[in-house]
């Protein structure tokens, strides 16, 4: 994260007039691309604002489009909306997640909305954790461990059903109109071996090298021509939390950024030039591919 003539990383600051300073001096390092790569980038609308009057180049969705990651139900919803395979579940308010948890059916996944735990947003409830879940929830589970968007206390929560099968982390590339997958990962949530103990950011991931599957073809369609539709259509690199559950890929949660760990494993099997590729993106540069019958010939698809 040291600045180099042809990388700027931007930082948290202090105050806001210090990022504006900032952004103002990119036009004079002749700074081409802009990759707001984490959520509180990409949820200020200010910040989005100010980037894009610069006239740089931004791969980045808008403020409106980040929610569909930040807040849980928000994207569950959208999916909903649209068909999108993914698991059964409940929005509840905090006493009806008291008065309810003990009678639902378990295991079940617990999910806090607009609010990041370092992995610990989502938790599976078992009947060996179920207590110490409870007791949890009871000591903090009004509290937000974070303010990026909304202040306050806590006030809607997801009761999820728990599905089994592998999961993995499916990246494309998205210009607004057309897509092209980028490669998929899976990574390691359990802070224990054995996997078990809570969920963490993660404790490691490798890539994959299978081939994208047809109906992960069809959720991403779904997903990318409805927010077209909605006019919305997506820039930037969009992931989505897959699962297959008795042999139907499902969608566990939408993530509107390159996944930490997880792109880390991706990008070393690029060999493009990852910043050209992305500023082609924005700019239209590109000979899109739409992916179609889980093709494995993903990387000539930018040649």
């Amino acid at each position: 994260h040291v600045p180099t003539e042809k990388y700027h990383p931007i930082i948290f600051k202090e105050t806001l007039e210090e990022y504006w300073n900032e952004v103002d001096t990119l036009k004079e390092k002749e700074i081409d691309l802009i990759i707001p790569l984490t959520l509180p980038f990409q949820l200020w609308s200010k910040f989005q604002n100010k980037i894009r009057s610069t006239g740089i180049s931004v791969l980045s969705p808008t403020s409106d489009l980040a929610m569909l990651e930040w807040s849980k139900i928000y994207g569950k919803k959208f999916m909903q909306s649209i068909g999108v395979p993914t698991a059964k579940h409940k929005t509840l308010l905090y006493d009806e997640v008291i008065d309810n948890f003990f009678t639902i059916e378990r295991p079940f996944v617990l999910k806090f909305d607009q609010d990041f735990r370092f992995g610990r947003q989502s938790i599976v409830v078992t009947e060996n954790n179920l207590n110490e879940v409870y007791t949890n929830f009871l000591d903090t589970g009004k509290t937000r461990m974070s303010d990026l968007l909304k202040k306050g206390d806590h006030t809607d929560y997801i009761i999820e059903e728990f599905l089994a099968g592998p999961e993995y982390s499916l990246h494309i590339l998205c210009n607004g109109t057309n897509w092209s997958y980028l490669g998929s990962s899976r990574d390691y949530k359990k802070e224990f071996n054995s996997d078990t103990g809570n969920n963490v950011c993660s404790m490691g991931c490798y890539s994959v090298t299978d081939p994208i599957n047809d109906q992960a073809v069809q959720i991403v369609n779904q997903v990318l021509t409805a927010l077209e539709n909605n006019g919305t259509p997506y820039v930037g690199v969009l992931y989505l939390g897959m699962i297959i559950h008795n042999g139907v890929h499902k969608v566990l949660e939408i993530n509107t950024r390159p996944g930490n760990p997880e792109f880390n494993t991706i990008l070393s099997m690029i060999d493009d030039n990852i910043v050209e590729l992305f500023f082609n993106c924005v700019n239209n540069l590109l000979r899109f591919w739409q992916t179609s019958k889980g093709s494995t010939d993903w990387i000539s698809i930018f040649q």
